[in-house]
């Protein structure tokens, strides 16, 4: 008589999944969450199971600078401009390793003139040259935004300590503590612009950088079925991309699996991510057809619509668990798409076998996103994401098309899928998201009694937990 109400109770309950805790022999256990090692178990070079989501509002120069500079990689989108593609590729493969960008603006340009430039990068520095383009010094987020707005950035700057390119980290960390600075700038022929942070500077010994085999930051970008495709991922390669990435939600159907041996073919020993699946089926057609990486989720992401307009779809942690398993049978591996809203989703994806985890939305808030800094009535800020089926995106894809032919590709349009997100002050920047998603894995690892994220795959205990249990956890901002 048990099963039945047991079953009643699980038809009732808004099931989620979690952890439960392994404990470890006393021999095994690490007590640091320094000693876990989140390498991904990619066949890349990337140091962090993080990768930015391939939508104009998420991935831009700046965001997949800034991850690959923590080990993660950034997506730029199907719908970029293969010219803008070109410029992004070119400038995160100039930028340093180690040391941050900023934004440059020569010292005569009026404060009004670059004062979004305040809100550019997560470190809030913008660095002034003079006429030779050699830096003079930086001006700091609260000022620009406070100057009059036809004062000179040279007037505006002030002079940090200079450090030496070839600095070790430790000692410039040094360095900066003696002069009671919080930061200082990098000479770097050619590179304008590079400065070197204290929390840059810790986060260097937490994170290492994603780097390919010349030591250049990794980029990736997405191509789509539509146009050629195939044409487009080889020039992108020859612009210096390290990863393609083929986006299209009928990975399951004969088409996908076609252009995926095609990309196979044209992109040579580059690595070749290919999605959307959600079935262990659909996961083996596109390794068969030549995919290294296979990209699941349809349906959880936040700006996603196609569950609610369509019924396709599948809960993600099941269509990881399924999907991750097949792949496993054909030595590749699956990223987990969609879903992500707190550092427990990333853990869990990772448990149920993802080898990296896309998030979205919640790096298409921060400051480094694509979309513009926009501000409330009240003066809280935040930026627009929309999702790869929106109207926006729609029309932002088909802007070169006949007026007819546009008329068209908008008419079976899947929504809106577009919304206002605000950027927390906490987590403005991409490295501020990922801090907190890095540490919440940690100490995931730390709790599981696991040490690597390999370990994490093949150990994890999984349970089911019901909405009352799911609440139970959550904490509470004013106690009770």
């Amino acid at each position: 008589m048990k099963e039945p109400h047991a079953l009643r109770d699980r038809r009732r309950a808004s099931l989620r999944t979690h952890l439960l805790r392994r404990l470890p022999a006393a021999a095994g256990l690490r007590r640091s969450r320094h000693d876990v090692d989140i390498t991904p178990t990619d066949p890349l070079p990337t140091r962090l199971p993080l990768v930015a989501s391939d939508m104009l509002s998420v991935t831009g120069r700046r965001t997949a600078e800034t991850l690959a500079r923590r080990g993660g990689l950034a997506v730029l989108s199907h719908d970029l401009p293969e010219h803008e593609v070109a410029r992004c590729v070119n400038a995160v493969k100039a930028a340093h390793p180690l040391w941050q960008s900023a934004p440059v603006t020569p010292a005569d340009t009026r404060a009004g003139q670059v004062r979004h430039l305040a809100d550019a990068y997560g470190h809030g520095c913008v660095v002034v040259t003079d006429a030779a383009g050699d830096q003079v010094g930086t001006v700091r987020a609260t000022p620009l935004r406070r100057a009059i707005g036809h004062e000179r950035m040279g007037d505006l700057a002030v002079r940090p300590p200079v450090l030496a390119p070839d600095t070790f980290v430790r000692d410039a960390f040094a360095f900066l503590d003696e002069r009671g600075a919080d930061h200082a700038l990098v000479p770097l022929p050619g590179r304008p612009g590079t400065i070197a942070t204290r929390r840059g500077m810790v986060r260097s010994q937490v994170f290492r950088p994603a780097l390919d085999t010349r030591g250049e930051l990794l980029t990736a970008i997405a191509v789509g079925m539509t146009g050629d495709a195939v044409q487009r991922a080889r020039r992108c390669v020859g612009h210096g991309a390290d990863v393609v990435v083929l986006h299209t939600p009928h990975a399951a159907q004969g088409p996908a699996r076609d252009a995926v041996a095609r990309l196979r073919e044209a992109i040579g020993d580059r690595v070749l991510v290919a999605g959307v699946a959600v079935t262990g089926e659909a996961t083996e057609g596109l390794i068969r057809a030549g995919a290294d990486v296979v990209k699941v989720g349809l349906g959880g992401g936040a700006m996603c619509t196609t569950r609610m307009m369509t019924g396709v779809g599948r809960p993600q942690f099941t269509a990881v668990q399924e999907c991750a398993r097949a792949a496993r049978e054909h030595g590749r591996t699956v990223w987990s798409d969609g879903g992500i809203r707190h550092p427990r989703d990333v853990v869990l994806a990772l448990a149920a076998g993802a080898s990296s985890v896309m998030v979205g939305s919640w790096f298409a808030r921060t400051l480094e996103s694509p979309s513009l800094l926009m501000r409330e009535p009240d003066g809280e800020a935040y930026k627009e994401c929309f999702g790869i089926a929106s109207r926006k995106a729609v029309a932002d894809r088909s802007s070169g098309m006949a007026p007819i032919d546009r008329e068209l590709a908008a008419y079976f349009d899947e929504g809106l899928s577009s919304s206002r997100l605000r950027v927390n002050p906490e987590e403005a920047g991409v490295e501020d998201v990922i801090d907190r998603i890095a540490a919440g894995l940690r100490s995931g690892c730390t709790y599981a009694g696991v040490t690597s994220l390999a370990e994490l795959g093949e150990r994890a205990v999984i349970g089911l937990q019901s909405a009352a249990g799911y609440a139970e956890g959550v904490p509470l901002p004013r106690g009770w």
